[in-house]
């Protein structure tokens, strides 16, 4: 009778101990899940049509230069993509090789087919909610979930001369609201990008909306002017809106028509920018992107367009990111 209770309370102290240890490792796991930092997510824009004309045996040595840079994804720019077959391949490889996915769609093409002034008419609208479709379709019906979100950039006919007035319109935001609850019902994220101050140029907070996404690119000469990007922020986070960088680089030369916005004198100012640039969004921004990995409309690129090798800035980045 003795030995017998004896066991019991052995048995019983060491339950009481298991349950001790496992008290122990459940509270140390809460508080290193709840204390811990979020580590930020770096994006590098790509163009597929711009740069490689949608040829996905190129696109996808362009995607192994970004991953093997240390980015965490790849924002890519829609055009194209859908008429030329490539959405299913770009969604599958980056998948297979651990790249996140943003698709940046714009409804006129940058300005570029139709005039931003012309939206929203009912050709334009179709024509972008065609792409779309297309676009988180395939990715809904085959389950690719590194696709963070659609990011819907928010057409500004900067040249009007009644361009707030167009943008308050009634018009307008019906159909900024059409556009963002059809990406909605496939069951993704939605950002919504603006190219212009909101502070000049407001953007309509819609409660659809998960991210707002800002393009504070600098307008000095040589330098990363942090307050122009915070002003762009506030105005967001000040409305308890989640924003991220949806666009930021710096570039060497622009064609002549341009605006002045990201120039640096070289690549070695560009290199150093670059390295500011990647620390602070580290600190400030839960995501954020560099505009690009090639040059486009200036000499934005890390990397030379047609080797591949990266440059100076390049360089910076590839540090920049695996610190």
């Amino acid at each position: 009778m003795l030995h017998a209770q004896v066991m019991e309370k052995h048995r019983l102290s060491k339950t009481l101990l298991a349950i001790f240890i496992l008290s122990i490792l459940l509270v140390t796991l809460f508080l290193y899940t709840t204390n811990r930092e979020v580590k930020p997510l770096a994006f590098c824009s790509y163009q597929p049509h711009g740069t490689r004309n949608c040829n996905m045996t190129e696109i996808i040595a362009d995607l192994v230069l970004i991953k093997g840079m240390g980015f965490d994804g790849v924002k890519i720019f829609y055009e194209y993509i859908v008429d030329s077959g490539i959405v299913e391949p770009l969604l599958n490889y980056t998948r297979i090789i651990g790249l996140k996915v943003i698709f940046a769609t714009h409804a006129t093409y940058w300005n570029s087919i139709y005039p931003n002034i012309d939206f929203p008419n009912e050709t334009i609208v179709n024509d972008y909610k065609r792409q779309l479709g297309a676009i988180c379709g395939n990715i809904t019906a085959n389950g690719y979930d590194h696709v963070l979100f659609i990011a819907i950039y928010y057409p500004i006919p900067f040249e009007y001369e009644h361009v707030v007035e167009k943008l308050n319109s009634q018009e307008y935001l019906n159909a900024l609201k059409d556009i963002v609850n059809y990406v909605k019902s496939f069951g993704l994220k939605v950002s919504l990008d603006t190219e212009g101050d909101p502070n000049v140029y407001a953007v309509p907070l819609l409660p659809e909306v998960d991210y707002y996404g800002i393009m504070p690119y600098s307008p000095d000469l040589d330098y990363m002017n942090v307050t122009y990007i915070e002003s762009w922020a506030s105005y967001f986070k000040n409305k308890g809106k989640q924003v991220y960088i949806s666009e930021y680089g710096f570039r060497t030369w622009k064609p002549k028509e341009h605006w002045n916005f990201g120039m640096v004198s070289n690549e070695t100012v560009k290199a150093k920018l670059i390295r500011e640039f990647v620390d602070y969004c580290k600190k400030n921004f839960e995501i954020f992107t560099y505009f690009a990995l090639f040059d486009a409309d200036g000499g934005w690129g890390l990397a030379n367009n047609y080797t591949r090798v990266l440059r100076e800035s390049g360089i910076a980045m590839l540090e920049a990111l695996n610190l």
